[in-house]
C-alpha cells in the first residue's frame, strides 16, 4: 500500500508540476503553436489552433502581453528551444506543447517556462477526447493562469472561461477555417471560407465563425471577387457576428476598418474605438486606428497610435513598416530606414518594408537604391498592385519614360481593372499628365478601392494638390484637406 501511494504520488508530481517558488513577475508571454508528434498526421491545424485559441483566450489579460499567432507562426517544428524562442520573442515567459492524436483521444503535452531562468513554472501531460478539444485550451488557460498567478478580475474571468459554441464539429470546422484563412493564398482563403461555412451550419450562432466569413470577403476583394460585392458582404457578415455578441473587441476592429472603406468616417472611428475599449492590448486594433488616422491627415495621433501597436507586439514587420512609413511621412528619414531594416531582418520577403523604402531613397536622392527597392517589392508583390505603381512613378521622376509606360501596360493588361486604377495615377502624376493621373483617380474612387484610401497622404501625388481636381476627390470621399 505504502509503494502504491508513493508511485502515485510521484506520477502526480511528474505530470502536473509548478514550481513552489514565488513566481516571477511575467509581463509577456509567448505561446507556441503545439507540435503534433505523428510526422504523417493529417492534424497539422490543430496545433496551430491551440496556439490561436489560447492566445485569443490571454489576449484579454490586462496585465500581460501575449505575441499574437502571426509572429510565433514559423515556430512549429518539434525541434526548436523553446528557452532561445523566447529570448528571440523578447518574452518572459513562453508556453510550448505537443499534441499526439490515438484514436479519438489527444494526448496533450505542455510547459510553461521562464526564459529569463531557464526554469519550467508548469507542466502537464494529459488526455481529452478529441471531440472537445475546447477542452484542451481551457485546462491549460486554467493552469497557466495559476502558474503565473495572475490576479484576473471578474470580466476577464469570465472572459477567460467563455465558449461560442458547445458544438464540436462546428469549432473544428471553425479551427480548420482559420488554419487555412492565415495562409492568405488564393487556395487557402478558398479553404478557410468553406470551413467558416461548415461551422455555421453546424451551428448558427457562432459569432467568430461569421467573423471568419467576413475577413474571408475582405480579403477575396482583393483576387476573387469585386471589390464593392466583398465590401458590403463583409459588412453584413460581420454586423451578424455582433449582433450575436456584441463584446468581440476583433469584430468591432474588424468593422471599423470596413467602414472606413466605405468612407464612413464617424462610424469607423466609433466602432475602432469600442474595440480598443474592449481589448485595450490588441496591437491589431491600434494598428487599424492609427490607418484610419492616417488616412484622415492626422499623422502625429496615427504615429503615437501605431507606436502603441508595435510596442504591444514588436517583432510583427507589419507593425514596423507601418511605423517607419510614418516617419518617413513626418520627415524622419533615417529613423525610418533604420524600423524597415529590422523588419526586413524578420521578413526578408515583406513587401511594404521595400516601398517604404524606396520613397525614402528617392525622396533623399538615393535614385538607384530606390528603383531597386521597388523593382524588388515588385517581384514579391503578385496580385497586388500598389508596387507597381510606385515603380512606374520611381521610373518617370528619374528620366525613364519608356520604362515608366511599359509598366502602365502591363497593368492595363491585368483581370481586375479597377483595382489597377489607383497604381496607374501614380506614373501619370509622375510622367507629368495630370489629366490622364486624374482620370484613373476618379476611377478609383468610383469603384472604392482600397488604395484610394491613401489619396490624403500619398506622396506619390504631391504634384496634383493644389489642382482644384484634387479638392473635389477628397470631397467625394469625405476627406479633408489637409
Amino acid at each position: 500500500m505504502l509503494l502504491v501511494v508513493s508511485v502515485g504520488y510521484f506520477w502526480i508530481s511528474k505530470s502536473s508540476r509548478t514550481e513552489r517558488q514565488p513566481t516571477p513577475a511575467i509581463g509577456t508571454l509567448a505561446i507556441l503553436p503545439f507540435k503534433t508528434l505523428d510526422p504523417d498526421s493529417t492534424e497539422e491545424y490543430l496545433g496551430f489552433a491551440i496556439a490561436d485559441g489560447l492566445i485569443t483566450k490571454f489576449s484579454v489579460v490586462k496585465n500581460i502581453n501575449v505575441r499574437p499567432l502571426s509572429t510565433v507562426r514559423k515556430y512549429s517544428t518539434p525541434s526548436i528551444d523553446a528557452v532561445a524562442v523566447g529570448k528571440e520573442l523578447q518574452v518572459d515567459a513562453i508556453l510550448d506543447g505537443s499534441i499526439h492524436r490515438v484514436g479519438d483521444t489527444l494526448r496533450v503535452t505542455a510547459q510553461l517556462i521562464d526564459v529569463g531562468n531557464n526554469k519550467v513554472l508548469w507542466s502537464e501531460k494529459f488526455e481529452r477526447p478529441f471531440s472537445d478539444t475546447q477542452d484542451v485550451g481551457e485546462v491549460i488557460t486554467s493552469r497557466v493562469t495559476a502558474a503565473l498567478a495572475l490576479n484576473l478580475d471578474p470580466e476577464e474571468k469570465s472572459l477567460l472561461a467563455k465558449r461560442y459554441t458547445e458544438n464540436g464539429e462546428a469549432y473544428e470546422a471553425y479551427m480548420k477555417g482559420r488554419f487555412f484563412m492565415d495562409k492568405r493564398t488564393q487556395e487557402g482563403v478558398r479553404k478557410g471560407f468553406a470551413y467558416f461555412e461548415e461551422a455555421v451550419k453546424r451551428d448558427p450562432n457562432y459569432a467568430p465563425a461569421y467573423l471568419g466569413e467576413a475577413d474571408y470577403y475582405l480579403v477575396a476583394g482583393n483576387w476573387l471577387i469585386p471589390r464593392a460585392e466583398s465590401h458590403r458582404k463583409a459588412e453584413l457578415t460581420v454586423l451578424k457576428a455582433l449582433e450575436l455578441d456584441d463584446e468581440l473587441a476583433e469584430a468591432h476592429a474588424f468593422l471599423g476598418q470596413v467602414r472606413a472603406t466605405n468612407w464612413q468616417w464617424a462610424g469607423a472611428e466609433s466602432e475602432l474605438k469600442r474595440a480598443l475599449e474592449l481589448n485595450p492590448r490588441s496591437s491589431v486594433a491600434h494598428l487599424h486606428y492609427s490607418y484610419y488616422l492616417a488616412m484622415l491627415g492626422r499623422l502625429n495621433d496615427a504615429f503615437d497610435e501605431m507606436k502603441q501597436a508595435q510596442q504591444l507586439n514588436p517583432l510583427s514587420a507589419l507593425n514596423s513598416a507601418r511605423l517607419a512609413a510614418l516617419h518617413a511621412f513626418l520627415g524622419r528619414y533615417e529613423e525610418s530606414i533604420k524600423l524597415c531594416e529590422k523588419a526586413l531582418e524578420l521578413d526578408p520577403e515583406f513587401t511594404i518594408c521595400r516601398d517604404v523604402l524606396g520613397w525614402v531613397y528617392l525622396k533623399t536622392g538615393r535614385h538607384a537604391e530606390s528603383i531597386a527597392a521597388y523593382e524588388k517589392a515588385v517581384s514579391l508583390s503578385k496580385d497586388e498592385f500598389y508596387s507597381y505603381g510606385e515603380l512606374g512613378y520611381a521610373y518617370a521622376i528619374t528620366g525613364r519614360r519608356k520604362d515608366a509606360l511599359k509598366v502602365i501596360a502591363s497593368l492595363k493588361s491585368r483581370k481586375y481593372q479597377e483595382a489597377v486604377y489607383y497604381p496607374s495615377a501614380l506614373i501619370y502624376a509622375g510622367l507629368g499628365d495630370k489629366d490622364e493621373a486624374f482620370r484613373c483617380l476618379n476611377n478609383s474612387i468610383s469603384y472604392h478601392d482600397d488604395y484610394a484610401l491613401l489619396l490624403n497622404i500619398d506622396p506619390q501625388l504631391e504634384s496634383l494638390r493644389a489642382d482644384p481636381r484634387f479638392n473635389e476627390l477628397l470631397r467625394r470621399m469625405g476627406l479633408p484637406n489637409t
